[in-house]
């Protein structure tokens, strides 16, 4: 004794089929423009750390310019 099967929903399945997205996800344009978004804080906080970088050590704070530098090396990984 098998289930009776049910018929396909038209509506629904043509709607999903012709936009190819689920209609309660986010698109993939605001995904990408928040990704951006990330990916340019970083760049600038790499920058900024690098900048800070050369200025401690051109006024000869060496541990400090060694911190700076892991710090922007640690942000940097982040852009991958």
């Amino acid at each position: 004794m098998s289930a009776p099967e049910r018929a396909p929903e038209p509506e629904r399945e043509q709607n999903e089929m012709s936009t190819g997205t689920n209609p309660g996800a986010p698109s993939e344009l605001a995904e990408e423009t928040t990704r951006n978004l990330g990916r340019i804080a970083w760049l600038i906080t790499v920058g900024a750390c690098l900048i800070a970088v050369v200025i401690l050590l051109s006024q000869g704070y060496v541990g400090y310019a060694g911190v700076t530098f892991a710090v922007a090396v640690a942000a940097a990984i982040n852009l991958r």
